[in-house]
């Protein structure tokens, strides 16, 4: 048998500089994606994210937020990356753009945005997303014939105190708060601003979004930073889903009494893992300022080594299955965690990009779409063998692929080079959304 060893590449290396090559060819399948929708015609019938007074001059908001969203789409992490992105004079013939604006033009038109301009990005993407979620097959968003409706929030960390909005932590470290409300896989609402009450936003971001998931089962997922009051009887009684289930961490004193008291015929049978033996119990509790009993799944777990068992609560509507399920059921929020994590990740949103709040706000709602769209392609036009891609291997093997452009004596051509097992998918899917033009003039003019 070989033996495969570690050797130094022997290839010989050229060099060659050409204008006519982009490294981000794949922007085609996006833009695609976005006039199937009609997104840059929707952007550009908003007169709140025009701020010219001269409007026929200078760069329309449609071009600019296409450069951002588009830039973002192909791994731009910046205000910078995005104004290098459009230098590239291939890719702006991809997307439709005759010019791409610098770092300064895109962080002027972001200062430039208003409350009304905010609202009306926020619209569209609520938008978009019922769009492509009617776009998508049902296996590929639900799971297990249910929607999963998950709200997070997570802190920012920025540097410097001059960014407006940002307060100190818990952590004593400068931050904004960064919340988002999920149906599936597509962020349907979120609110960038300062930090406070970690989840003041989630009565109205139910409130207002009740209709994403009216048509399906759903269950909707939250941490413990959502389990006050408030918000367990907004979620009971706004949101109207099948099911629903909040980490409880807080406040479990008088709960540890509780389930300490629990008659042996509570628990289920003990179930034996490697570790020590796990049991799980329905009680009732009415937690402080609450004005109801709310159902708590109770997890027992009794160390070898220890006097007192541990107990963990899970609080919600359980739809009538044992609390082992229902608990077993809580922990699938992990798949939604890692969601948000990759959002934060591949477009690093960890850094925003201006010191003005409203700017970052806006720019965070660009990336929110950007993330949708990628999502979309995922979701609605892969086969069955891609689903299992991350939004990093989709923006990497799919968005950021050469394409050379040649020009002949009456028409351009655009040549795309991908490695063989996407090379069928990625011309099937081009030529059907970019049909071949013949030659000769259209008839009746048109």
């Amino acid at each position: 048998m070989k033996t495969f060893k570690k050797q130094t590449c022997r290839y010989r290396f050229k060099f060659k500089g050409n204008e006519k090559i982009t490294a981000r060819g794949g922007v085609v399948l996006i833009d695609a994606l976005a006039r199937e929708y009609s997104l840059p015609k929707k952007i550009a019938q908003m007169a709140a994210l025009d701020p010219r007074k001269r409007k026929g001059a200078g760069f329309a908001p449609e071009a600019l937020a296409t450069q951002i969203i588009y830039g973002l789409c192909c791994g731009a992490t910046s205000l910078k990356d995005i104004e290098r992105i459009g230098r590239d004079r291939v890719w702006l013939g991809l997307v439709g753009l005759r010019q791409g604006a610098d770092e300064s033009t895109l962080g002027e038109w972001l200062r430039a945005q208003t409350a009304e301009s905010l609202a009306a990005l926020q619209q569209l993407n609520k938008d978009f997303v019922r769009w492509a979620m009617s776009k998508t097959k049902p296996g590929r968003l639900l799971s297990g014939g249910v929607l999963d409706v998950f709200f997070d929030d997570t802190e920012i960390e920025v540097h410097g105190c001059k960014i407006e909005g940002a307060r100190w932590n818990y952590d004593n470290r400068l931050a904004l708060s960064f919340q988002t409300l999920w149906t599936g896989p597509f962020v349907l609402d979120s609110q960038l601003g300062s930090p406070g009450d970690v989840s003041d936003m989630l009565v109205e971001m139910i409130q207002e979004n009740g209709e994403a998931w009216a048509a399906h089962k759903s269950h909707f997922y939250a941490d413990s930073a959502s389990s006050a009051a408030e918000h367990l009887k907004s979620i009971e009684d706004d949101g109207q889903f099948t099911t629903w289930s909040v980490s409880y961490n807080k406040w479990t004193s008088k709960l540890d009494r509780m389930a300490s008291e629990l008659p042996a015929p509570a628990w289920t049978d003990a179930q034996a893992p490697a570790e020590y033996p796990t049991q799980f119990a329905y009680l009732k509790h009415r937690p402080g300022k609450a004005d109801r009993d709310y159902v708590f799944a109770v997890r027992k777990q009794q160390r070898p080594d220890e006097l007192l068992p541990r107990f963990g609560y899970v609080v919600g509507r359980s739809g009538g299955t044992d609390p082992e399920l229902f608990m077993q059921k809580h922990q699938l929020k992990g798949a939604c965690e890692l969601g948000f994590k990759g959002l934060l990740s591949t477009l690093d949103l960890h850094h925003p990009p201006c010191l003005k709040l409203e700017a970052n706000q806006a720019f965070y709602a660009l990336a929110v779409l950007a993330h949708n769209l990628l999502q979309a392609l995922k979701l609605i036009e892969l086969d069955d063998s891609q689903q299992a891609m991350s939004l990093h291997s989709i923006v990497y093997s799919l968005i950021c692929v050469p394409a050379a452009l040649s020009t002949h004596a009456n028409y351009r051509t655009a040549t795309f080079c991908l490695a063989g097992d996407l090379l069928a998918w990625f011309r099937k899917h081009v030529m059907a959304r970019f049909p071949r033009r013949r030659p000769g003039r259209p008839r009746d003019g048109t």
